[in-house]
């Protein structure tokens, strides 16, 4: 498995070398890679739950955004109040614990370990700026997040992102 793993780090390593050499100089190798993209990831419809399709693009953002609110909102229906049982499954020392003030050191921590080639958000930066970059917007970063933390107020467009359809299987829908 680690070697298949370095086999795979080397073949994306090179395919980027190669795209940097030769992708953005506006050659024929350019327009046929992205011709080849835009056909492999171009969705033509999408298909709504009761099967309908859906060709026009404000429907089909209409489409996503309802598949999205349904998968996240609350079930309202379940208004009923559960009490913690005689022997708890969080000890106090845990508690203590959780309930602890978020340090520097831990948010830092947690940053290092995100995956730094995930897609970025609507601002275009990944996790990897961030970890590139730490020494210089770390404490500011961690600051802000502390601060949403305490007050329980986000900014209004933190949690925005972009949602990308990216076809896994020839004639998706």
């Amino acid at each position: 498995n680690e070697l298949l793993l370095h086999e795979e780090v080397y073949w994306k390593q090179r395919s980027k070398v190669f795209w940097l050499t030769e992708g953005d100089a506006n050659t024929k190798f350019f327009h046929a890679s992205a011709s080849t993209r835009r056909k492999t990831n171009h969705v033509p419809f999408l298909e709504t739950e009761d099967g309908t399709r859906v060709h026009d693009r404000d429907e089909m953002c209409t489409v996503v955004k309802n598949y999205f609110v349904d998968i996240f909102k609350g079930d309202l229906s379940d208004s009923s109040v559960q009490t913690v049982g005689e022997n708890p499954c969080v000890t106090e020392a845990h508690n203590q614990l959780l309930i602890a003030e978020l340090s520097f050191v831990e948010f830092t921590n947690a940053v290092k370990q995100m995956h730094p080639d995930k897609a970025s958000g609507p601002d275009g930066l990944n996790p990897a700026f961030f970890q590139q970059f730490w020494a210089i917007v770390g404490h500011e970063v961690f600051i802000c997040c502390k601060n949403w933390l305490a007050n329980c107020s986000f900014p209004a467009n933190l949690n925005d992102t972009n949602v990308v359809l990216i076809p896994k299987k020839e004639n998706a829908c």
